[in-house]
């Protein structure tokens, strides 16, 4: 298996609640009192130990959390998914006693690193499997009950072994066409101990889709040694964004740019490839998004060679894959809270600042530590209204401590979720973002969207029974922000109606409009052909 530096884990995605609380008084970036134990959950078993967390969140405001459970007595590795309430009590309906065991029948030791939710709530769960001769990559497909779904490659199981030796997935994200893209690595054959980028296209149902790549499967190579990818984001115009890491001398951070069809976007940085080392360091990168205006932020590690320290990173790039001066420091955010600190994921709030989570090695000797989150503005400075100073750090300190997600609730709480003490750990913290109840001034807002299977334009109506500010945001299946449809606009009691359009952008898909008026807010999906 591929060891870079550190595990990699990072996820995106908008839940659809309807009757979120309103809290006041109370500072974003601090815990939710009002979930589990003053604002965290811990998942463990008593005999065996958690490592993962790769946390998704379904349409009545639940979580799974997933983890990997390593037998102590040197058995297989098993797949464990808990199901949390949405105030972070365990869901005695799911599984057995709030858990689910899916058999994947692969003889599973390996591991188990991103998680994703198709439009039908269907989990896609990726991975690699090992055994003592070779490693191979997985991607398997769940009912909403953690059953597997045996309409989905074999009895619910896709294994690919493509570089004859090891290949694995580090990273998966639905696409708004219902396409599963997979990204990951995949074993050189014709240089022995080298590893090139991985990206497989799926059908919903599993099948190669024949128009990507070859036979569905695209590769690249930019550099000699290990490469892989382990956060994928896609680009209005279809483009697919891959970030990751090469591991040449030392680790370098890579991000890629390929076409719809898997070939590489030579125009962007150099010959597709923008790869960054900071001389005598370890760099990685975990996690990336695109913003709006279509500039690439994303978050790593910078670790110092022949030492026991090490930043998080927030870099941004301007669509050409050149560095954007007008973010830090020519493009560069570095963030120190202790000894080692490692970014692994990242999310983008609807006003456009930036969310990332981490985790921090206080002491290099015993790998004691704690997770956080930060922060940062537009520009690239911390936001000192969120949490202490602009970072919100748990209140515990625990053994090799990783964050693995972060998530944004339509309600603006923030959820965190990882790894530490061989146990899952799950936080919420309030957010100023938040969205929810306080006064019931529009229970029924009347609202109606026509046509919902829409080409390129819309018609959303809607009654207010008393004033109001209005405005309409659309995210794409995963929860990405794309776009405001109606910009915050004061409106008088009584009926509304706006037209709403949808560009060339807006690929053909399923997508959620996103309508606040006042302190309430309701969820439309809708399909674009």
């Amino acid at each position: 298996m591929i060891k870079f530096f550190f595990s990699p884990n990072a996820i995106l995605f908008l839940g659809l609640f309807n009757s979120p609380v309103f809290l006041t008084g109370q500072t974003a970036g601090t815990p939710d009192l009002s979930f589990g134990q003053a604002g965290q959950v811990i998942i463990q078993d008593p005999i065996n130990t958690y490592y993962g967390g790769p946390t998704v969140l379904l349409p009545d405001g639940k979580l799974i959390i997933a983890g990997y459970q390593y037998d102590q007595n040197g058995g297989d590795g098993v797949l464990v998914l808990t199901r949390l309430s949405p105030d972070g009590s365990l869901d005695l309906t799911y599984g057995t006693n709030g858990k689910a065991y899916p058999a994947l029948n692969t003889g599973f030791d390996g591991g188990l690193y991103k998680m994703a939710l198709t439009a039908e709530g269907k989990l896609i769960v990726v991975g690699t499997v090992v055994n003592d001769t070779m490693a191979a990559a997985f991607v398997a497909r769940l009912h909403s009950n953690g059953e597997l779904d045996a309409g989905f490659g074999q009895n619910g199981v896709i294994i690919f072994d493509i570089g004859s030796e090891e290949d694995e997935f580090w990273t998966v994200l639905i696409k708004p066409d219902g396409k599963i893209l997979l990204g990951g690595s995949t074993f050189d054959m014709d240089i022995p101990g080298f590893y090139n980028l991985l990206l497989v296209q799926l059908f919903s149902d599993g099948t190669p889709d024949p128009d990507f790549g070859v036979g569905g499967i695209a590769t690249a190579d930019f550099a000699p040694g290990l490469e892989a990818i382990l956060s994928l984001s896609i680009q209005a115009d279809g483009k697919i964004v891959a970030v990751g890491a090469n591991a040449v001398n030392d680790n370098d951070m890579e991000v890629v740019r390929f076409f719809p069809n898997g070939a590489i976007d030579s125009a962007f940085a150099t010959n597709g490839a923008f790869i960054f080392d900071f001389s005598g360091r370890e760099d990685v990168a975990y996690a990336g998004a695109v913003q709006v205006d279509q500039k690439i932020v994303f978050c790593g590690t910078s670790f110092k060679n022949g030492t026991s320290t090490g930043e998080a990173t927030l870099f941004r790039l301007n669509t050409d894959g050149s560095f954007d001066p007008t973010f830090g420091t020519n493009g560069k955010v570095f963030t120190n809270l202790g000894v080692l600190e490692f970014a692994r994921a990242l999310v983008l709030q609807a006003d456009g600042k930036i969310l990332v989570g981490a985790d921090c090695i206080q002491s290099a000797s015993s790998f004691k530590g704690w997770l956080w989150v930060s922060r940062y503005n537009t520009d690239g400075s911390l936001d000192t209204s969120f949490g202490n100073n602009g970072n919100a750090q748990t209140p515990i300190y625990a053994d090799a401590p990783e964050s693995s997600e972060l998530l944004i609730q339509p309600d603006g709480k923030i959820i965190q979720s990882g790894s530490a003490d061989g146990k899952l750990v799950v936080w919420r913290y309030l957010n100023d973002q938040m969205v929810g109840l306080d006064e019931k001034l529009n229970v029924d807002f009347q609202l109606q969207l026509a046509p919902n299977v829409i080409a390129g334009q819309a018609n959303l109506s809607w009654v207010l029974q008393s004033p109001s500010e209005v405005h309409c945001d659309l995210f794409d299946a995963q929860g990405r922000f794309l776009q405001t449809n109606i910009t915050p606009t004061f409106y008088t009691s009584g009926r509304h109606e706006e037209a709403l359009f949808f560009g060339n952008e807006v690929l053909p898909g399923t997508y959620f409009l996103k309508f606040i008026a006042g302190r309430e807010h309701r969820i439309i999906k809708y399909i674009k052909i």
